[in-house]
């Protein structure tokens, strides 16, 4: 075992004011990272923040073997967060995270040990009790960890790095059978805007059944329905883990005029429009915010209409009638009358055949994903874990 602190340097984050905040990336500015640009062990470079390259110690530009973390968050599980820096990127970071880089250790291993279960909960458990989760020095610099001579700490890594790049691997695949879907979408239907094929259209409201949830604001309980918003969707999903929670009575009263029942299609209204959702199971909540879309008035079906709604088409056509200001919203009114092309039942459900395919395949490459996830962790435990020297 080894002391964390005998084999690396922790460099603190940049401190800033709002003057010295540039509106892009310039010759005087560089690209300041903060606690939300770490993500899954990874960098991420959405929400950028340009500071003036004065306010930056040549020691605070990130280089390759560094691991970016975050030190101060008003939550804890978003304290402690680590990535690792694979290559010299000349970007900064803030002052609520700082990094640890490696002198007597093999950076990529000590990079895998920041994203290990062992980290997570001894660095979280340091950070309790304070009004804010902050992460001191001491905090890190006390932490023990497997150190082994560094022909294993490189056979360790590869290993790590391996299945790592097949986790990215799946994930990739994943994201490109979305991409696959929307462009036979297209390949069938056309460019919607240009209408090659000359389809006649129709209001979503002549077709479907178009309504939304509740304005209002229940009072939230502790144990009640989901009541879910725009901030429950991620990615295609509904995510019921934050949903706050109403009672019987509410929730029954905002179901009076839009229950949501297996079939229907969900879609947020504030902030990310779009991403609408099929509900593919008997699950009871209530919305707010969100537009509920029903079938049976017409032949046209949910998975037609479901990409439709996500395609390039829609996001064209709610540019006109995106009236938020700041903050990006669509009114029940302009969603019903987004126009809708007529197509055949034979070729709806042609496409229909064709995303069932890709669902399925979907399911195995997800099966793939979560049994690499589950061997990635087993191995972390088991090299930051136990003393045991063979691979």
């Amino acid at each position: 075992m080894a002391r964390l602190g005998d084999v690396t340097t922790q460099i603190r984050g940049v401190s800033y004011k709002p003057d010295d905040v540039f509106s892009n990336l310039t010759e005087d500015s560089v690209i300041l990272l903060r606690a939300n640009n770490i993500r899954d062990g990874e960098i991420n470079l959405e929400d950028l923040v340009y500071i003036s390259k004065s306010k930056v110690h040549p020691d605070q530009y990130l280089v390759a073997g560094d691991i970016l973390i975050c030190t101060s968050s008003g939550s804890k599980g978003l304290v402690g967060k680590a990535a690792y820096i694979d290559r010299n990127m000349g970007m900064t970071f803030g002052a609520f995270c700082k990094v640890v880089r490696p002198t007597g250790v093999y950076p990529p291993y000590l990079g895998h040990f920041f994203n290990s279960p062992y980290y997570q909960e001894k660095i979280r458990s340091s950070a309790a009790g304070a009004n804010i989760n902050n992460i001191r020095n001491e905090h890190i610099d006390e932490l023990q960890f497997m150190l082994p001579d560094i022909e294993m700490q490189r056979r360790i890594a590869a290993i790590l790095d391996k299945v790592t790049s097949l986790i990215a691997l799946r994930k990739q695949q994943l994201a490109k059978l979305d991409e696959l879907v929307k462009a036979r979408f297209v390949e069938m239907f056309g460019d919607l805007i240009l209408n090659p094929y000359g389809w006649n259209f129709k209001p979503l409201s002549v077709l479907c059944d178009v309504r939304d949830g509740t304005h209002d604001s229940p009072v939230y309980v502790t144990d009640g329905y989901p009541l879910l918003t725009s901030k429950n969707f991620s990615s295609g999903f509904l995510d019921f883990s934050g949903a706050n929670l109403i009672s019987r009575n509410d929730f029954e009263k905002i179901n009076q005029r839009s229950k949501v029942d297996k079939g229907d299609i969900v879609m947020p209204m504030i902030g990310t429009i779009g991403h609408p959702v099929i509900i593919d199971a008997d699950i009871p909540f209530a919305i707010k915010n969100v537009a509920l879309i029903k079938f049976g008035k017409a032949n046209v079906s949910n998975i037609f209409v479901k990409y439709l709604l996500d395609s390039d088409y829609f996001c064209l056509t709610i540019q006109e009638t995106n009236r938020g200001g700041t903050q990006k919203f669509i009114s029940l009114g302009d969603i019903r009358k987004i126009p809708v092309p007529i197509v055949s039942d034979d070729l709806q459900k042609q496409f229909a055949i064709f995303v069932e395919k890709k669902r399925m395949y979907e399911l195995t490459m997800s099966k793939s994903l979560d049994i690499l996830e589950v061997i990635k962790k087993l191995l972390l435990e088991y090299y930051f874990v136990r003393c045991d020297n063979d691979v």
